[in-house]
């Protein structure tokens, strides 16, 4: 199927399980079933968008798979945001657009960065290990399926 035919089926299929007024063409296939059908083609296609973007180097360095992103209920604060994209309160990001004079970190061990904060600012050492202490290990089958890769 050529991708245009592939998007007009979409979109009729989208049209039919939303419009109301049209009467039901079929009696095999359960809405549930196109509904399900529908996200699936959506998360594809978002993941082909996601893979060719050159765009949210940090958010893919979190997030790789649309799919994997979709399944976790995340509480989404404004400082989980501002690690996850790199934009905010972050040095680098507010020294790239000229509203501070230095990306320094107040450590004085490097520039302000997402790698910085999470892995090497020696003022959030005790904040980091609390969270290395808290975080439970995964057995490597639950990580990466049965096969365990």
């Amino acid at each position: 199927m050529s991708r245009f035919a592939s998007l007009r089926h979409t979109e009729l299929a989208k049209e039919a399980v939303s419009n109301k007024t049209i009467e039901e063409c079929y009696t095999r296939i359960p809405k549930s079933a196109v509904l399900s059908e529908l996200s699936e083609q959506c998360v594809k296609q978002w993941q082909n968008e996601w893979e060719r973007s050159s765009k949210g180097v940090i958010t893919k360095s979190f997030f790789p798979k649309i799919a994997d992103r979709l399944k976790p209920r995340i509480n989404a604060t404004p400082n989980f945001t501002t690690i996850v994209n790199g934009h905010g309160n972050i040095k680098t990001y507010l020294y790239k657009y000229k509203i501070i004079e230095s990306p320094m970190c107040s450590c004085d061990e490097g520039e302000q960065s997402v790698d910085h904060i999470l892995y090497e600012c020696k003022l959030l050492e005790h904040e980091r290990d609390r969270l290395k202490a808290a975080v439970k290990v995964i057995p490597l089958q639950a990580q990466c399926g049965p096969e365990g890769g």
